[in-house]
């Protein structure tokens, strides 16, 4: 167990310093952590979209003026 304490330890200390992936780190900011996805795979698909701010809806934003 004390090799899984290490590896862990390392993946996390990477995880924190890392600069891609902030989005994603926003969401899930602790290595290990398990994520429960719906049973339907497009609603989970379209949900970690929205919480990654990953959209087709993206593109069309220069309309709204944002």
């Amino acid at each position: 167990m004390i090799a899984a304490d290490i590896v862990q330890k390392s993946w996390q200390h990477y995880w924190d310093n890392e600069k891609k992936g902030c989005s994603t780190y926003d969401v899930i900011p602790v290595v290990g952590t398990k994520v429960i996805f719906p049973s339907k795979r497009f609603s989970g698909v379209v949900y970690w979209r929205m919480l990654l701010n990953d959209t087709m809806l993206n593109g069309d934003s220069y309309r709204t003026g944002k």
